[in-house]
């Protein structure tokens, strides 16, 4: 098929003011990421006012109305009504980004342009941010892009060093995703070479942020890939384009020893957070979690409520769950983990083909990737989540079904 088909101006001006909402939202006013989202909903639903709606929207909009009916029933009992609407008014956002994707990518042809358009800001991002953080570490001059406390750690235009790596997660699974498809070049070589160059940019750009939530994510995601993609790179060209590029960089690193010893000393302390301090801090997070969803059978059944488990303090818990699906357990009990798995299997089903072990849908990678990530960070309510559930649903409904 032509992946190079044209397409037209107003989607691409609607998809880059969608990714830069996202993406920059750090930077942004408050809530002029939510009043795109309306205003370009609001455009979509009246240029489609008179012709055919997207097919198969059904379960995901009926799903997430049936989750917030399910936190609802915790109202009764809240002890923060303000963090309990704000949990809520998460998934009406995500619901909104959804809808602008599957009304906006109605083809395969405008999907691949929003995920190419997405990758390529994210590392442009990636790299200014990348040069800001080694910049600090050489000369002491701050840039906003970096935020400097016990680790320095690279936060992009998010403010916030986990979320930004959860857009180079992102972007890295696109990436991924686009060379399968062979978007970028007809070339084999220059794909090869771009590959390289742009997973080393955004492996740099996640390794920098300290996030080990989503360093490991990104270890996984490339060891699947080369997995399922084996027979692609077991050639002398690859290995000799990625020694190359291997000693380009090595020699470029030994210019820069000291901002590398700096860079070395901080990832230390993260590890040893990781074993002693934050990280072991929320194994016991989770353990009095538990203990606190065993102490009713109400919790047991609804949860504690969306964004109350910070509130019981009397179970020694005074910090959030830091992993997305004990989060959906102990907030909105056995009924909402349920709702939850329902979606993920959903979801799973239509990026995977399980009999065949392989992805049908260019989206599993960045899928997979918050997936992993999931496991250390509450990943299920932030934009970008929801932004892929609407690019698997669109994938789906463009028909496409072959595999990567």
């Amino acid at each position: 098929m032509n992946l190079n088909k044209p397409v037209d101006n107003l989607t691409k001006v609607i998809a880059i003011t969608l990714i830069s909402s996202i993406v920059f939202r750090g930077v942004l006013p408050n809530y002029t990421s939510e009043l795109i989202l309306i205003f370009v909903l609001s455009l979509m639903l009246i240029s489609k006012s008179k012709g055919a709606f997207p097919k198969n929207m059904t379960f995901v909009i009926s799903w997430t109305f049936v989750y917030i009916l399910c936190v609802f029933l915790t109202g009764f009992y809240i002890r923060d009504i303000s963090s309990w609407l704000t949990y809520i008014i998460y998934f009406l956002i995500g619901i909104l980004i959804y809808l602008v994707v599957v009304f906006l990518l109605s083809s395969k042809y405008k999907i691949f342009y929003f995920m190419e358009m997405y990758t390529k800001i994210v590392i442009v991002i990636s790299l200014l941010t990348s040069l800001a953080h080694i910049l600090y570490l050489s000369t002491g001059i701050h840039v906003f892009l970096v935020h400097v406390g016990a680790t320095v750690r690279s936060v992009g235009f998010y403010g916030n060093p986990n979320y930004y790596s959860v857009s180079l997660l992102v972007g890295l699974g696109f990436l991924l995703s686009l060379y399968s498809y062979g978007v970028f070049s007809k070339s084999r070589l220059s794909r090869l070479i771009f590959l390289y160059l742009s997973l080393f940019v955004l492996f740099v750009g996640i390794f920098l942020t300290f996030s080990r939530g989503a360093l490991v994510a990104a270890i996984v995601l490339l060891l699947v890939f080369f997995m399922i993609n084996y027979k692609e790179f077991l050639n002398i060209r690859s290995i000799l384009s990625g020694i190359v590029l291997m000693v380009i960089i090595i020699f470029i690193d030994a210019q820069e020893s000291q901002v590398l010893v700096q860079i070395f000393e901080q990832t230390m302390v993260r590890i040893d957070n990781a074993i002693y301090g934050t990280g072991a801090g929320r194994y016991t997070i989770w353990e009095d979690g538990f203990n606190l969803f065993s102490s009713s059978a109400l919790f047991f059944l609804i949860g504690v409520g969306g964004n109350q488990f910070i509130n019981y303090n009397e179970f020694n818990i005074y910090n959030h769950v830091h992993n997305g699906y004990l989060r959906f357990l102990f907030e909105t009990g056995i009924i909402g983990f349920i709702l939850f798995l329902i979606l993920f299997l959903n979801m799973f089903k239509r990026t995977f083909n399980l009999m065949k072990l392989t992805p049908v849908s260019p989206v599993f990678y960045a899928f997979f990737s918050l997936l992993i990530m999931a496991l250390s960070n509450d990943i299920f309510i932030i934009k970008e989540f929801w932004l892929i559930v609407g690019l698997i649903s669109a994938w789906y409904n463009s028909g496409e079904s072959t595999g990567l």
